[in-house]
């Protein structure tokens, strides 16, 4: 239900298609966390939306922590691809700082996480600086 929640997870943010319908075809465990892994349209800016994000994810943990950090390490790599294309960086810069607030949360609630350091590492990619090894 994990790889089914990642493939739908972005479902009810970009169609018209609702928790009903994801739980109806692929079950209760798949529509709760493709629920609790998008944003929540009642909240009236990006800013909150995403805020609220995190935290609904920094509570939950678990499989939506997983789900959450392996969209941020696709999203930052639509962001290399991007900068690669001539965007400027300014106006990515939000997505950036709003990576790097993931980052940390994902830090606090699965420290060493495999996804988590893979984030970190496109974090730092990005900034151009060398990897750093994990502390044991």
């Amino acid at each position: 239900f994990v790889v089914a929640t990642a493939v739908l997870h972005d479902l009810l943010e970009n169609t018209d298609v609702t928790a009903e319908e994801i739980e109806s075809r692929f079950g209760s465990q798949v529509a709760e966390l493709v629920e609790a892994v998008s944003d929540d349209p009642s909240l009236p800016t990006e800013e909150e939306r995403k805020r609220d994000l995190r935290d609904r994810v920094r509570r939950i943990g678990g499989y939506a922590a997983v789900v959450y950090a392996a969209d941020k390490v696709s999203k930052m790599r639509e962001i290399q691809m991007a900068l690669a294309a001539g965007v400027p960086r300014a106006q990515l810069e939000v997505k950036i700082h709003r990576h790097r607030e993931s980052l940390a949360m994902l830090e606090q609630i699965t420290p060493g996480g495999p996804l988590v350091e893979l984030l970190r590492l496109e974090l730092e990619a990005l900034d151009g600086r060398p990897p750093t090894v994990p502390s044991a």
